[in-house]
């Protein structure tokens, strides 16, 4: 009788964890997701600071440039 009641307990507590191991999963997918998106976007933000730079660089030479022929 006693090992019936703990087999029990064991099953109906398995049932329980299912759904939440299942989810757990789903959220560890979505991390993995979003971590790529968020290395892409860095990737990304880099080079818009360099393109930044590059132009900041070329408008003061210009104003240089500029400046000399007047």
């Amino acid at each position: 009788m006693f090992k019936f009641v703990l087999d029990y307990k064991i099953k109906e507590l398995k049932r329980e964890v299912e759904p939440r191991a299942a989810e757990i999963e789903e959220m560890k997918k979505e991390t993995v997701r979003i971590d790529k998106k968020l290395k892409d976007l860095n990737l990304v933000n880099n080079t818009l600071i360099i393109f930044v730079d590059q132009l900041d660089e070329k408008q003061s030479h210009m104003q240089e440039m500029t400046q000399k022929k007047l």
